[in-house]
């Protein structure tokens, strides 16, 4: 019997202005989507979102001024993400858009913690990733801590 690639839960994230209302922080979030659909729509890991998933999850990125910071760090962490800014709001960055797979968002599950603090690859995950995304120093787990430091919109 043949085995099955086992694919990641994943989740659309969208970081938006604190200061903005929550009717625009929706509307500023689909122009986003809109956007990251037009760039990445034959990027499988953004099917597989599209057709399997479809979960958002809304998080304050501060001002203006923290989002341009977010956004390059996404962007020199080769995360792919796009960004809208409101011409009607000083043409302000106002929302951006990413998608991120369980790696990402539910390190337990990827990582074990030994007694000293020291992590080490849960066996389990780990031929799902491999080494390269399985270590405390990876795109995933700065995407995670990244995302963690924000709180829901």
């Amino acid at each position: 019997m043949k085995k099955q690639k086992q694919i990641l839960k994943k989740k659309l994230y969208f970081l938006v202005m604190y200061n903005i209302s929550d009717k625009q922080k929706g509307i500023q979030s689909v122009h986003t989507s809109v956007r990251y659909c037009r760039k990445y729509n034959d990027d499988l890991e953004f099917i597989d979102y599209a057709d399997n998933h479809e979960t958002v999850i809304f998080l304050s990125g501060g001002t203006s001024g923290d989002m341009k910071k977010h956004f390059k760090f996404l962007t020199k962490l080769g995360v792919k993400c796009t960004k809208f800014n409101e011409r009607d709001l000083n043409n302000s960055l106002s929302s951006i858009c990413l998608v991120a797979d369980e790696s990402v968002y539910d390190r337990d599950k990827y990582f074990n913690r030994d007694i000293n603090g020291i992590s080490a690859v849960n066996p389990a995950t780990f031929q799902k990733r491999g080494p390269d995304r399985n270590n405390d120093n990876s795109t995933e787990q700065k995407l995670f801590e990244f995302l963690k430091s924000c709180r829901l919109a």
